[in-house]
């Protein structure tokens, strides 16, 4: 049976003498530009293939990795919202003034850990004209699977979106009920516990944190949020580890702090898990 390449190649070989010229109709990353655009309301969009390169001539913070922050563009000057967290799904920043959201698909948007990539989407017909000559100097571009795993968690960000906020809203709602914990940091809740430091443990707090890890099954021990699975980190031992006490504590980075990362696994097993875990703990 003949197949395709064979018929190209029967074609090239019909038309000997004449030209043979290789077009490529678009590149890999054109479609997902289109779909986040469609998703952000925006005219335009590009992709880059780390969050970082993304981050052209933009003024960074020192909190920049957590949550949604508001920078402003170097030169550019317009303002860009740094949107890790909510995604597409929960907010449109474009709708508040923004002139840029840049998104971490490594995160939500993708949301299965198996991909390095950020995006930018805007409205301005002059900011594309310059970032697209940069995108394209600079080859910061993302490869043609990476694209494609990330257009496929993009179908399914809406399902993620309503399971994770789901979970992690019943998770919240019963940490806060419980005895064993201080304080929840949730902006889901409709209350706004403050920490009381006089807690204290039968071992360090550091250690507290570790051992809900190990008494676990359902939550992995990673710095990394917005998969479909299940995280838990202590920062004061992983992702805050460089920061002297003094300055963690003032943004309220306590030792005993639990950074919990919520998938979209079954919501009682998460529950019970968690539940168990922290019974386990203190006793």
């Amino acid at each position: 049976m003949p197949t395709l390449s064979n018929a190209i190649e029967a074609r090239i070989h019909s038309s000997e003498g004449q030209a043979v010229r290789h077009v490529r109709a678009g590149q890999p990353h054109d479609n997902f530009e289109r779909a986040v655009a469609a998703l952000e309301d925006a005219k335009y969009a590009l992709t880059f293939s780390s969050e970082l390169a993304s981050n052209l001539h933009i003024i960074s913070i020192a909190d920049l990795y957590s949550g949604t922050r508001r920078l402003h563009a170097h030169q550019i000057g317009v303002l860009v919202v740094v949107d890790t967290f909510l995604s597409s799904y929960i907010q449109s920043p474009l709708h508040f003034g923004a002139g840029i959201v840049l998104l971490s698909v490594t995160k939500y948007v993708n949301g299965h850990s198996d991909v390095l990539m950020g995006v930018i989407a805007f409205d301005s017909p002059e900011l594309k004209h310059k970032l697209s000559f940069l995108h394209n100097a600079i080859r910061s571009v993302p490869s043609p699977f990476d694209c494609w795993l990330a257009h496929r968690g993009l179908k399914t960000l809406h399902l993620r979106a309503r399971a994770a906020l789901k979970n992690a809203s019943s998770l919240a709602l019963a940490l806060e009920a419980s005895p064993r914990v201080l304080a929840v940091h949730y902006p889901g809740l409709s209350s706004h516990p403050q920490r009381h430091a006089a807690e204290t443990f039968p071992f360090g707090f550091e250690e507290a944190g570790m051992q809900l890890y190990e008494s676990t099954r359902y939550f992995t021990l990673a710095e990394s949020l917005g998969g479909v699975e299940s995280l838990c980190e202590v920062p004061a031992r992983m992702t805050h580890v460089g920061v002297s006490k003094e300055v963690r504590e003032a943004s309220g980075v306590y030792d005993d702090l639990i950074r919990l990362s919520v998938g979209i696994e079954d919501e009682r097993d998460l529950l019970n898990d968690l539940l168990q875990a922290i019974e386990r703990v203190v006793m």
